[in-house]
């Protein structure tokens, strides 16, 4: 123990001679430490924890492969009879909801501004086995359909 406090002693006097030394050193410690933490938490959180669904590893994402050219539709995705003829004879499927991503307009300030939406199907919550954390989820009623096209209604407050 004496020849630890010894060497302690030691570097402590040597590191106290050359401050531009130590402080370099410490920034590159610091440094080192800092990044090394960084990734492993990215790692973590992306590679090693599963995704925060119930049963995430049956979870399935289907694509509609890509139109004909000329067509307008979005590259991937479902019409709306198309996905309710998926629904009614997909039967390798539990369960299956759908939605779509886009950028609404948020207006009311001086600037109106874009921001990232989701459509989601009534089902699309129950289907991943999420709740919500305040006030009630989606049901399958909510994303009733209007002449073949989704329509999504927003939940009333009673």
């Amino acid at each position: 123990m004496a020849g630890l406090l010894n060497d302690l002693h030691t570097t402590a006097r040597s590191l106290r001679r050359t401050p531009g030394f130590t402080v370099v050193a410490l920034l590159t410690v610091a440094l080192a430490v800092g990044i090394n933490s960084a990734i492993f938490s990215v790692i973590d959180g992306v590679l090693l924890r599963p995704l925060p669904y119930q049963e995430p590893d049956r979870l399935v994402r289907l694509y509609n492969p890509p139109p004909e050219e000329g067509l307008t539709v979005v590259p991937g995705t479902f019409s709306p009879q198309d996905f309710d003829d998926l629904e009614r004879e997909a039967t390798s499927f539990q369960q299956l909801a759908t939605y779509f991503i886009d950028e609404l307009p948020i207006v009311g300030g001086e600037v109106p501004q874009e921001v990232p939406a989701a459509y989601v199907s009534g089902d699309f919550f129950s289907t991943l086995g999420t709740n919500a954390d305040l006030g009630r989820g989606l049901v399958a009623g909510d994303g009733a359909r209007r002449q073949g096209k989704p329509f999504f209604t927003r939940p009333s407050d009673s």
